[in-house]
């Protein structure tokens, strides 16, 4: 059983080794990563468990304990951004680790900030986090909890009507597993509260097992269909498979739109977005977001980002502005926030501002 949790474990590293050197990130497969290491921190615990070396390390006891309230809003919210194709989430969305974030924070106090022997204590059952009506009702809310969640994705994929057959049947996949786990959960339950009955020989140790083949599921579909993963390209090869723009409207659009950027800094204005400036240049916004993706080989953000980086590295240089902090002049340069200034900074530049100001700036005035 150990070599099967290692072998789960191993694959499962590897995937998200994977996922994380694949070029085109998106949230979608981000979040798969996240959920991915839940799942091998657990099957770690596990072997910790069946191998007894978590008596040798029990500081290590617990580091799975609050992850499955991770399970069903990472399966949700990752089906949301595969039906709706959304790029990112929304920070309501974040809503949803909210009963995850109480537990941890529970168990930050309870558990993980005790010292060895009281988590020795507790492998032996000599000491107790709460009595065990309490952790029944945890147990249960947390099963109830993932049901809900498996409940919620399935209905919004029937409901969405997704006409990607490959992705629904993986979403299908996914609730699936997670149905089998809690059922063996349920029954993990019935014999603790009933030790007399055939359920107890459900022990809590093995549900570890339909984890192990969740992991061997994902890499197996991974590579049975490769371009799940690559879905977003997917998208945007759709997007404009079926254009009706023409070589010389692309040429025209894209001359407006180097004005726009060159010579009237449209660049500039905060809140712009591919909607208010397609409707300034009398363009439709999927037409002007075509052509910056065919000109430029980026998506709309990007493309302007650069342009506001550009016109920051110029007015760094200006005595006009030496008084101003760096985000005060990010700021006039367009950027809304420090946050996303710093962001688009370091993807251009490969470096954070104060850095770039450092080794390029200041090294020119010395030399000056």
């Amino acid at each position: 059983m150990n070599t099967i949790y290692l072998i789960a474990l191993s694959q499962g590293l590897l995937f998200i080794a994977f996922l994380c050197l694949k070029k085109n990130q998106n949230q979608a497969n981000g979040l798969l990563v996240a959920w991915l290491i839940t799942i091998c921190l657990t099957l770690f615990s596990s072997y910790l468990f069946r191998s007894g070396l978590i008596h040798t390390y029990p500081h290590l006891l617990g580091i799975d304990a609050s992850f499955p309230l991770l399970t069903g809003p990472f399966l949700y919210l990752y089906a949301v951004l595969l039906i709706q194709k959304r790029d990112k989430l929304a920070v309501e969305d974040f809503l949803h680790l909210t009963p995850f974030l109480c537990y941890t924070l529970f168990l930050a106090v309870s558990l993980y900030s005790k010292s060895a022997e009281f988590k020795l204590g507790v492998l032996t059952q000599e000491v107790a986090l709460t009595n065990r009506t309490v952790s029944t009702i945890i147990y249960a809310a947390t099963i109830l909890h993932a049901f809900v969640y498996s409940i919620v994705t399935f209905l919004a994929l029937r409901s969405a009507n997704f006409a990607n057959q490959i992705v629904t049947r993986w979403l299908k996949t996914l609730i699936g597993f997670i149905v089998v786990i809690n059922f063996l959960l349920i029954l993990t339950l019935i014999g603790i509260a009933y030790p007399q009955t055939i359920f107890s020989y459900v022990r809590a140790q093995y549900l570890s097992l339909p984890i192990a083949l969740l992991t061997y599921g994902i890499v197996f579909i991974a590579l049975a269909y490769p371009k799940l993963f690559h879905y977003y390209q997917e998208i945007e090869i759709a997007k404009y498979r079926n254009s009706r723009l023409s070589k010389d409207q692309i040429d025209l659009i894209w001359k407006q739109l180097k004005t726009k950027m060159d010579q009237e800094k449209a660049y500039l204005k905060s809140n712009l977005t591919i909607d208010s400036l397609a409707k300034e240049m009398e363009v439709l916004g999927k037409d002007l977001s075509q052509v910056i993706n065919d000109r430029s080989g980026t998506n709309f953000p990007s493309f302007i980002n650069k342009y506001r980086i550009e016109e920051f590295k110029e007015r760094i240089r200006s005595e006009q502005n030496k008084n101003l902090t760096l985000e005060a002049i990010a700021l006039d340069c367009g950027f809304s926030n420090k946050s996303s200034f710093h962001t688009a900074f370091k993807k251009v530049e490969q470096t954070t501002p104060y850095s770039y100001v450092k080794n390029q700036l200041l090294p020119a005035k010395v030399r000056g």
